[in-house]
């Protein structure tokens, strides 16, 4: 499974285990076994590759198996102009259908 996430903050770090809390478009609870951990940056989005695991006492958690930033990812807005040009576009099309 493939999540793009935000790694918010450490909760826990023993050897090369590691918990994080993270934002998915929710709350997460991230884990991280390996000597290189991603560093949680709040600023930062990064793709992570891993399985969710039900955990009995602490519940669900996502373990990481791979990641790397993929830095913001934004959703760009239709400008007037473009909405303009879209709806010009779909009536002449309309108008050539018709003839």
């Amino acid at each position: 499974m493939i999540k793009i996430c935000k790694i918010q903050k450490l909760i826990y770090s023993s050897d090369c285990y590691y918990i994080f809390s993270g934002w998915c478009g929710e709350p997460i609870t991230l884990v991280y076994e390996g000597n290189e951990p991603p560093k949680p940056l709040k600023t930062v989005d990064y793709k992570i590759t891993g399985e969710m695991v039900k955990h009995e006492k602490y519940g669900n958690q996502f373990f990481i198996y791979e990641y790397e930033k993929v830095g913001a990812i934004k959703i760009a807005k239709e400008t007037e102009t473009q909405r303009v040009q879209r709806q010009s576009n779909k009536q002449w099309l309309d108008e050539l259908n018709n003839n």
